[in-house]
């Protein structure tokens, strides 16, 4: 514990905003560290890249150069070269998934730069000289040569929806979640790492939000639409306490850090004029998943229908979500229902009023195209569906019972879903509306856990381990 708390005092809570990314080109992490057999072991490409170094290499060897500054290495040999000087290494390079992870104090010497290694906080201070500050990172014991890809080691990854330009963007062990990204393309995660709960990815001294109670996680995390210096999420707690509720919605200010809590619940959304905020909860000795609203302040809390997983549609008329019969989640029928809640026909309710039963149009993630016309869904082992969104027009565009998780890109011409390969690994699939032209995004060495779209529609943003 006390490793979380030094950190949390050496970064100590800067709230200010980092520079956009051009067009995607997101500049990875400085990576973590790894103590491999008292020597400091680091991968080079995020090192390069906070470098602003060129970098190639293949099977057999690495070159780094930044103008007349160069670090060689071969893949079996402690034998560098380093400005033109021959080095030996104190131990070789390894090669994982493709990545050198080599010597850290040789290579940033290399360049002008010099490390301090603080052995009782667990950590190093990284000075370069491009850089005012130094970047201050964690140090992990090594276990074996396979310890940075233990099996609950996840990373975050970038590509484009026609799968180019895949790109690692963090090194760390902090196993983070499917971040989201603003317009300007700055990106925001959170992880499971002590206190340190929500930071921008590729300046982690920048936390947005931190906090004294343990956190498990943030089910849900979504920019207001209108103000993207505000941040509205979920929070769940590590352990129950007593009297206070397991999931708690909180709004948080990005420009202070300031934040409080709006209300109890989860699967949060935010209408497109962002003065309204929908989330699911349960009342006391009910099973039966509820959809309330309220103001962006908290205010004027109301029940709007029974069910879950609400969505507005674009022009904020429409409210998509889940409606279950019988006995809350557990009841062997549910289908998409839509409410309209402007207009005319406001509190009119669009829904499958059959008697099918053990019928499941399972709603766990579903979306409205841009104009708001059709919905895209997936029902529980039958296949990704759309339809329009006065439940009209249904056509099924996967077949697999595995496809699970859809959602709209680049600008409603592609789904882009989830397929269950096996157990512990699914794969990253996209197929127009027509239900035609399947194509795999992701490597399928790469076992992804979770994505998000950015706002352009064309990247996809996804949390994945390698096997």
């Amino acid at each position: 514990m006390a490793r979380y708390w030094t950190l949390l005092l050496l970064l100590s809570a800067v709230f200010t905003w980092i520079a956009p990314a051009r067009a995607l080109d997101i500049v990875c992490e400085f990576p973590d560290i790894i103590d491999f057999q008292g020597v400091l072991v680091a991968p080079v490409t995020p090192i390069a890249e906070v470098l602003g170094a060129s970098m190639t290499q293949d099977d057999t060897s690495l070159t780094v150069k930044l103008g007349r500054k160069k670090f060689s290495c071969s893949a079996a040999s402690t034998r560098a070269m380093i400005n033109g000087k021959v080095v030996t290494l104190t131990r070789e390079p390894l090669v994982l998934h493709g990545e050198y992870y080599v010597p850290l104090e040789p290579l940033i010497q290399a360049f002008s730069g010099k490390i301090e290694w603080q052995h009782a906080e667990e950590s190093v201070s990284v000075f370069l000289p491009n850089r005012e500050d130094p970047i201050i990172s964690m140090v992990w014991p090594e276990r074996d040569e396979h310890f940075v890809f233990n099996d609950d080691s996840r990373e975050l990854f970038v590509v484009g929806i026609d799968g180019s330009g895949l790109k690692r963007l963090t090194y760390r062990f902090g196993s983070p979640r499917i971040p989201i990204c603003r317009t300007d393309q700055t990106l925001l995660v959170s992880e499971l790492f002590g206190y340190i709960l929500l930071r921008a990815v590729a300046s982690p001294e920048r936390l947005y939000l931190s906090t004294s109670r343990d956190v498990l996680s943030f089910p849900d995390m979504l920019f207001h639409p209108t103000d993207e210096n505000m941040l509205i999420c979920s929070v769940m707690d590590m352990e129950e306490i007593e009297g206070a509720p397991p999931i708690e919605i909180i709004r948080v200010s990005l420009t202070s850090g300031e934040h409080d809590v709006l209300a109890a619940g989860s699967e949060l959304a935010v209408s497109p004029d962002g003065s309204t905020l929908t989330y699911q909860a349960y009342q006391k000795d009910s099973d039966e998943p509820r959809i309330y609203s309220m103001n962006i302040d908290g205010t004027q809390q109301r029940t709007i229908t029974v069910g879950s997983f609400g969505t507005f549609s674009p022009d904020g008329r429409l409210l998509l979500y889940q409606k279950y019969y019988g006995n809350g989640e557990e009841s062997n029928r549910c289908t998409l229902a839509v409410r309209v809640l402007q207009g005319e026909d406001a509190g009119k309710i669009y829904e499958d009023t059959s008697e099918r039963p053990f019928y499941r149009e399972y709603a766990g993630k579903h979306c409205f195209s841009d104009d708001g016309q059709i919905v895209v869904y997936c029902r529980l082992g039958n296949g990704i569906w759309t339809m329009r969104w006065d439940r009209t027009d249904f056509r099924q565009i996967t077949h697999s019972a595995s496809d699970w998780k859809p959602s709209m890109a680049s600008k409603g011409q592609r789904v882009i879903f989830l397929r269950q390969e096996s157990e512990d690994r699914n794969g990253l699939f996209s197929v127009d509306l027509n239900g035609n032209d399947l194509q795999r995004i992701v490597p399928e060495h790469l076992a992804v856990d979770d994505y998000s779209i950015t706002p352009d529609g064309l990247h996809i943003l996804f949390t994945a381990k390698y096997q």
